[in-house]
């Protein structure tokens, strides 16, 4: 896709395009496929259309901070391409993407969307969703691992968080594989809505949520935040997972 976008650029304009010309041209193009062969291949499946329009929200999510912040285009049009490529799947609260299957388990990496219910019935719901999806594409396997890296693995964050909250009881829910690199500038971005890659002033960050308010009393005490890599071992049975979703709609 790349290298067509390129060429594209290439034979439209006489002049060598910008970085921000060929980001907003590949997003034109991401935006073009949702509606086209992203929703083809939702039909030939016979998908349902609420389905395809839960997912193909992302684009709609990012768009703002696509035009207005510079720093995360390159991240957004990779994780977008992956939507529309039909790779990356949301279902129930979380998205899921089919990394490998080793005899088994099935490994799929988790993304989660901003302002979705984590809680533990949801993700479980979501789990359950997961397994019937990819049973139903053709997979075959007993056991899955699901795997996830993000900042909001990071155990820091339960020094400012209550044992009842919904990020504690997630990141409990899983085993720590690594923590990596110090991403303090991208909780500031995803919690706070601040892309702006000046210097921030701490004490005018926003207090709209209780999140929002923990986070910036840990900011302000100069604490630091991670990338981490997480696991959980999942045993699936078709039976419970099918009654489970059954109860829960």
């Amino acid at each position: 896709m790349k290298a067509k976008i390129k060429q594209i650029i290439k034979n439209s304009f006489l002049f060598k395009p910008s970085k921000f010309l060929y980001q907003m041209v590949k997003y034109g193009y991401i935006k073009i496929r949702s509606k086209t062969s992203m929703k083809k291949w939702y039909e030939s499946k016979g998908f349902s259309q609420e389905f395809y329009e839960d997912n193909v929200k992302d684009i709609e999510i990012w768009e703002q901070r696509f035009f207005y912040h510079s720093s995360c285009r390159d991240s957004i049009n990779t994780f977008l391409n992956n939507i529309v490529d039909c790779k990356i799947f949301k279902l129930g609260s979380l998205q899921f993407r089919f990394t490998k299957l080793e005899d088994d388990p099935l490994f799929l990496n988790i993304h989660i969307r901003e302002g979705v219910d984590i809680s533990t019935e949801a993700c479980n719901k979501s789990y359950d969703m997961a397994c019937l999806f990819y049973k139903e594409l053709g997979f075959d396997f007993d056991r899955v691992k699901f795997l996830c890296s993000s900042w909001i693995f990071d155990d820091n964050l339960q020094k400012y968080l209550p044992n009842n909250s919904k990020i504690v009881q997630l990141q409990n829910s899983y085993k720590m594989v690594n923590k990596g690199e110090e991403v303090t500038r991208e909780v500031i971005r995803r919690v706070f809505d601040i892309y702006d890659d000046s210097q921030i002033d701490l004490s005018k960050l926003p207090e709209n949520t209780s999140l929002q308010k923990k986070l910036k009393m840990a900011l302000i005490n100069k604490e630091k935040f991670y990338f981490c890599t997480v696991e959980k071992d999942y045993n699936f049975d078709e039976n419970r997972a099918i009654m489970a979703i059954a109860n829960k709609r």
